[in-house]
């Protein structure tokens, strides 16, 4: 009898890996992961090498972030960047852009009263995702957002900061969606890794040299969290990598 697999939305597809080289779990025996209980999963080496390949042949940023980064109307963060762009910071020397996770904050509730946030049951999920600078979705008006995002060069007066931002996404005259296609870039992560730029889709492609890269994310994120939603150190506070990572949001 095989035991209980946990895994995202009932789907083997993350465990599997589409390689051949996982043992399928009958259906019966999946459940989705936000449980009581978990299971230790042991990969292989190889193993690890046929997924970290599987990722390669992903094209780019996903979906909801290469329409962020082409600052499409209909992506629901590009609205909220307008209007409260201090709960997006870039940490430019880590390529990371923190966003919210809408899928535990579907209505923006924690930047609504963000002092709050942290006491409710749901608490505060954030997500962190590497932006390669070789993306096709990356362009000027992008470039531009990213710098007037920047954790490092932010201004003392988040105010003007604010302003500036409304009035310059209020302009009709940048890119709309001519449809709301789930678009990813034309290169594959192994081609962008091949143009000379590393590329970060998954723990797989941290080594010994990330380690200095990884303390700095964490201290901006740490201090982040303290000054926009008030916590600190004494609060709970949980940071990890998803992985294995399903193909739809592999970065």
């Amino acid at each position: 009898m095989p035991p209980t697999v946990y895994c995202e939305n009932n789907s083997l597809l993350m465990i599997r890996g589409n390689n051949g080289l996982f043992n399928p779990v009958p259906p019966s025996h999946a459940v989705q992961f936000q449980s009581e209980q978990t299971i230790a999963l042991e990969f292989t080496e190889k193993g690890l090498d046929n997924l970290r390949k599987k990722y390669e042949e992903v094209h780019g940023a996903p979906p909801f972030l290469h329409s962020l980064l082409n600052l499409e109307k209909s992506n629901e963060h590009v609205y909220q960047i307008a209007k409260t762009p201090e709960f997006y910071p870039y940490f430019d020397k880590e390529k990371f852009l923190v966003v919210n996770n809408v899928r535990y904050d579907t209505g923006f509730e924690s930047q609504k009263f963000p002092k709050r946030a942290k006491v409710k049951p749901s608490g505060i999920t954030l997500c962190a995702w590497f932006i390669h600078p070789g993306l096709n979705c990356i362009n000027d008006e992008s470039r531009r957002l990213l710098a007037d995002l920047s954790f490092d060069a932010m201004p003392k007066d988040e105010k003007s900061r604010l302003v500036s931002l409304k009035n310059y996404y209020s302009k009709n005259d940048f890119q709309a969606p001519q449809k709301k296609a789930k678009i990813r870039d034309s290169k594959t992560i192994g081609q962008l890794k091949q143009d000379g730029e590393e590329y970060l889709a998954s723990i797989l492609d941290l080594n010994v040299s990330h380690i200095e890269m990884l303390k700095n994310l964490k201290a901006k994120t740490m201090l982040h969290l303290e000054q926009t939603y008030g916590v600190g150190a004494s609060d709970d506070i949980a940071m990890y990598f998803h992985f294995p990572y399903p193909k739809r949001t592999t970065m």
